[in-house]
Order: structure tokens, then C-alpha cells, then sequence
């Protein structure tokens, strides 16, 4: 086995770069460089090989493309220009809650500590952190549920940026451990998602955010009685299974947004329902809840519970966070029913 993950115990302070924060790129910044000639290349405007230099051609590349696209002149790779490209600006994906484990439980988890390494190795490796220089210095946030447990590794790199790797073991698993998630500790920018997810994913090396591929298994659920426009639409990505449903019947979707789901659950009945006998999860990164949606004597039953970090992952787990509300609703209005 190569090096691995050293289990060391550490101080680390983290650093990160934001979109928000470039105004106008620095040509030094090699990577994203590198990025932005890859992109432009996609788009017709030839940079040769992305290397990260910002020569001649990638300038003439840059002012041609902001020339096309009514962008003002010249050749900066500022927000104007990642924007078009596709590259997008975000709130904190999660809010950071790392809760370190008593000493008891350190102790216990020293005992599987390669074995976390080793889940850790080819997933660090895929984000383009080096793994050989990274050490996992503390534990936390550990839970426990039924035969399943979870249990986030707080990692330093070698760039002085520190990440938290929410972790699970299933003993029923061909590898018990695996990582479910790999986000900044600092703001919360995934990394790394695990299965099956089409969330957007931060670019470590850059600190980019590629805008999602309009090919991603996704639509657009209108609100209804909403506040705001019924013009106004709520991203939803749409998934037909779940994991270990033994009924074949269980849908899974994640959506970003401050609206409650019977604001917009009658949209997202028609746009995804198949059959009444189904029932939908519908995973709200904003506030994180989970949603149990099913239709029930011709009314949309709607449990919201707590979110549980990596419930989407397993049928069994899902909506066994607790219940924070429990009510019936009007299929054709989406309005509160007595019941």
C-alpha cells in the first residue's frame, strides 16, 4: 500500500479561494489558468493546451471571446468571464458543525483508523489532494444507527486547507468503510459526493464552481403559492431509486431552497410522481430536512424530518431523523388540511 494518510493528531488553519473574491485574476494563478483555457477551447476559442501560461494566444483567445459575448474589453479573467464561462459563485454548501468525540470514543477509533485511511486515500487522490501529505488530526460528530456508523474526519492538507470527510461503516458492505462527503471546513464547499449525486462540486485546486451540465438528470419545479412569481423555479435533482428499497417504489430528490415544500409540492407531484403509490424524499440542502411525500385518502402527506447525514445512501436510513412536522395537504391547492 502506498504511504496513506499519516493518523496524527495536528493543528491546521485553512485557506481558500473564492470566486467571489478574484475580481480580476492574477496570471499566475496557474490553475485557474488552466481552467479558463480549457473552457474557452470547449467553446471554439483555441488556447492550445491548457498549461496555465496566459501567453498570446490565450489573451487573444480571452478578448476575442469577451468581444463575442458582449463582454467588456480586453484580455482580465475576472467574474465577468467566469461567469459566461459557466463558472458560478455559491452560498456555503453546509454549515459546518464539527463536534469532536470524547476520548472514549478517539480511543475506539483509533482501532479502525487504517481503515478510515484507506477509504480516505483514492477518494483524496480523485480531488487532486495530495493524500501522502495529508493527516487526519481529529474525529467527530460520531452517530450510531443500528448496524451503521458515522463518523466525520477532520483532514489538514499540505495547502494549510482543512476538510471534513463525513465517513459510514456497514458491516453488510463489500467495504464497510466509505466516504460519503468531502467538503471545506471553512465554508462548506464540496469536494467530493458520493453514489450517485449530481450536486456541484467545487474544484479543489482552483476553488471554482463548474455550473451544472445542462445533460445532469434535473428539472425545474415552478413554486405555487409562494410568495414570490409563479414564474420563479426551484431546482430539483430527481433520482428513481434509492438504495436498498426493497419496495421499488422509494424516490429520492435534493433540492436548495428557503420555500417550504408545500409551496411548491403540487408542481413537483405532477413533474415526478408516476404513481400514487410511490413515496419521495426530497432532501432540502438549505435548511437541512428531509421530506417524506406520499399521497394518503387523496391528500399530499407530508413529514418533514431532520436531516441525517447520509440517509440519501440507504433506503434504511432514510426519514429516521427527527419529526419536525407532520401534516396533510390539498392535492390540487398544495393548502393545509384538517385532518
Amino acid at each position: 500500500m502506498k504511504k496513506g494518510i499519516c493518523i496524527l493528531l495536528a493543528c491546521s488553519m485553512a485557506m481558500g479561494v473564492q470566486l467571489s473574491a478574484f475580481g480580476s485574476v492574477d496570471y499566475g494563478n496557474v490553475e485557474v489558468i488552466k481552467a479558463v483555457q480549457a473552457a474557452l477551447n470547449e467553446e471554439g476559442f483555441d488556447c492550445g493546451t491548457p498549461d496555465g501560461i496566459a501567453g498570446s494566444g490565450t489573451k487573444a483567445a480571452i478578448s476575442d471571446y469577451r468581444a463575442q459575448n458582449n463582454l467588456p474589453e480586453g484580455d482580465a479573467i475576472d467574474d465577468d468571464l467566469l461567469s459566461s464561462l459557466g463558472y458560478i459563485d455559491k452560498e456555503d454548501d453546509v454549515n459546518v458543525d464539527f463536534t469532536p468525540v470524547s476520548s472514549d470514543q478517539k480511543e475506539s477509533l483509533q482501532s479502525v483508523a487504517v481503515s478510515i485511511a484507506v477509504a480516505l486515500y483514492p477518494v483524496l487522490q480523485e480531488i487532486n489532494v495530495d493524500a501522502d501529505n495529508s493527516v487526519i488530526e481529529d474525529y467527530g460528530n460520531a452517530v450510531v444507527y443500528g448496524d451503521m456508523v458515522f463518523v466525520n474526519a477532520k483532514i489538514a492538507t499540505n495547502t494549510e486547507k482543512t476538510l471534513i470527510a463525513e465517513c459510514v461503516y456497514d458491516e453488510t458492505a463489500s467495504y464497510p468503510w466509505e466516504v460519503l462527503y468531502v467538503y471545506d471546513f471553512d465554508d462548506g464547499h464540496y469536494y467530493y459526493i458520493g453514489g450517485d449525486s449530481n450536486e456541484h462540486i467545487y474544484d479543489y485546486k482552483t476553488g471554482l464552481l463548474k455550473e451544472r451540465s445542462k445533460s445532469a438528470p434535473s428539472q425545474e419545479a415552478p413554486e405555487t403559492n409562494a410568495p414570490s412569481s409563479s414564474s420563479d423555479t426551484i431546482h430539483v435533482d430527481f433520482h428513481s431509486s434509492v438504495k436498498n428499497d426493497v419496495t421499488g417504489k422509494w424516490r429520492l430528490a435534493f433540492v436548495d431552497t428557503s420555500v417550504p415544500v408545500n409551496n411548491y409540492i403540487v408542481s413537483y407531484y405532477k413533474n415526478f410522481f408516476k404513481s400514487d403509490d410511490e413515496i419521495h424524499g426530497i432532501i432540502n440542502k438549505h435548511d437541512n430536512t428531509t421530506a417524506c411525500v406520499s399521497v394518503v385518502l387523496g391528500m399530499f402527506s407530508i413529514t418533514v424530518h431532520k436531516y441525517v447525514p447520509g440517509e440519501e445512501n440507504d433506503a434504511k436510513l432514510l426519514f429516521s431523523g427527527d419529526v419536525i412536522s407532520d401534516e396533510f395537504y390539498n392535492m390540487e391547492t398544495g393548502e393545509i388540511e384538517d385532518f
